[in-house]
């Protein structure tokens, strides 16, 4: 086909199609020399037609991977002593500011998604950024990343906006929050919870679907639990004293749950379907889930060296129904008891986890043989249902080899996968395996080829 037949052949498209194409190139995110819209509207005049006629096209708007002229610029983190030794290095981009202005005016009255990303110590006090501030009303989704911010826009009013996601590398200088009301907001994350008190007038808590705090006290983790029904996911580190409710908090609807320290034992959470959960053994696990009564699809679990405890949470009726599992710690130790029970045999009534699909382990303890038998066992037998499996050592020095397990070594247990284990992995069928020296990947191959790769 000649580039003339192809580019009948694109004309032809009907305009749903068309439409549906440019969606997804102005998602695809990665670094433009312009806007995506503008690209589009000079490829013909019936793709600027359909694109000038089409508001929603113009509503994303990325500063600055849609510039490449000022990634730099914006990505340099040199430090800034006051906001007038920046604007030199905005100046000399006058075009951004217009490019923006008709982005604005052509996507009509709908709301803005706003990706803006600035390491200088005060992005917000950019001409770049007063031309956002100006249709601040329109926000509809704002992400800001960037370093330590000196100076916050402040006393504004957002009343459309539902995503507000903070993210800075550098949070040692609260800020105080922006907005003296957004009604909207269902999806929050800012890092100095403690300039946002829960309950504020600034936010309607309970229209909260997702909220991210990096470091939280737990009083006021719980009262935003109580303040937040319609909470679906909540990430966040509990920094501060212990606090120890009177009686057991219920949320009824939180799905997601990504905790960086532990205040499980006072929680019952019957709809919990993902946990990642970063804690020491003290704190229990199956009694969670057994006052909760959760069927998890996803269980991630940083810090636990206990054997006996990872084998009585996985035996919870709650995990019965995982399909993907994670395991991440200095050292698991992996009982004999607990990798027979997770191994498919002819009787595969009682095997533990049988859902499972995705399964990470790192830096694990076990008898010689039986790690490998049981990967094997979740490839070969037919009723697994294991499409990927994943294994990481930091400390296994050269790579995956033999071990002595249990050997006492400057105060540390020596870990990594016995070399009879690695022998069994490397021998299943019809998967693809990659490795490096730290770590080993398995996926299952349905074309029935196979492949062993060293990365």
């Amino acid at each position: 086909m000649s580039a003339g037949d192809s580019s009948r052949s694109i004309g032809r498209l009907f305009p749903e199609i068309l439409l549906h194409i440019s969606r997804k190139l102005i998602e695809s995110g990665g670094t433009n020399q312009r806007p995506i819209p503008f690209i589009l509207s000079e490829v013909c005049v019936r793709w600027r037609e359909l694109v000038l006629a089409t508001p929603s096209l113009w509503t994303r708007i990325r500063i600055p991977y849609d510039f490449t002229h000022m990634v730099d610029e914006f990505n340099d983190p040199t430090p800034r002593i006051d906001p007038d030794t920046f604007l030199p290095v905005i100046e000399p981009f006058p075009e951004v500011v217009r490019y923006i202005r008709l982005m604005i005016q052509r996507s009509d009255s709908l709301p803005l998604v706003i990706h803006f990303r600035c390491l200088h110590n005060y992005p917000f006090s950019t001409p770049v950024f007063q031309v956002l501030l100006d249709h601040i009303h329109r926000w509809g989704k704002f992400y800001f990343a960037g370093g330590n911010v000196f100076q916050m826009f402040r006393g504004r009013e957002a009343p459309v906006l539902r995503v507000f996601d903070y993210d800075t590398q550098d949070a040692r200088r609260a800020q105080e929050f922006p907005f003296m009301s957004c009604p909207s907001l269902t999806q929050l994350r800012w890092p100095w919870p403690e300039v946002l008190p829960v309950p504020n007038r600034s936010i309607s808590w309970k229209k909260l679907h997702s909220v991210r705090f990096p470091k939280i006290s737990p009083s006021s983790a719980y009262k935003l639990l109580e303040c937040a029904p319609e909470l679906l996911h909540l990430d966040c580190s509990l920094d501060g004293p212990d606090f120890y409710p009177s009686r057991f908090v219920t949320h009824a609807k939180l799905q997601r749950l990504n905790l960086h320290y532990t205040w499980l034992p006072s929680l019952i959470l019957p709809h919990l379907s993902h946990l990642d959960v970063h804690f020491s053994d003290r704190f229990g696990l199956p009694e969670f889930f057994s006052r909760s009564g959760c069927m998890l699809q996803r269980l991630k679990i940083s810090d636990i060296r206990r054997a006996d405890h990872l084998s009585s949470i996985l035996c919870s009726q709650s995990c019965s129904s995982l399909t993907e599992l994670s395991i991440d710690s200095f050292t698991v130790f992996l009982s004999n008891e607990l990798l027979a029970e997770l191994t498919y045999t002819s009787d595969t009534s009682n095997v533990l986890c049988p859902n499972l699909k995705f399964l990470f382990v790192s830096n694990s303890c076990s008898t010689r043989g039986l790690f490998g038998h049981m990967i094997e066992s979740r490839f070969v037998n037919s009723n697994s249902c294991l499409d990927h499996f994943e294994y990481q050592d930091g400390g296994m020095g050269v790579g995956v080899q033999s071990r002595h397990m249990g050997q006492i070594y400057s105060g540390e247990v020596y870990t990594g996968l016995w070399k009879d284990d690695v022998d069994m992995i490397f021998a299943i069928p019809n998967v693809n395996i990659r490795y490096t020296n730290m770590w080993l990947s398995v996926r299952r191959d349905k074309t029935g080829n196979g492949s062993i790769e060293r990365c």
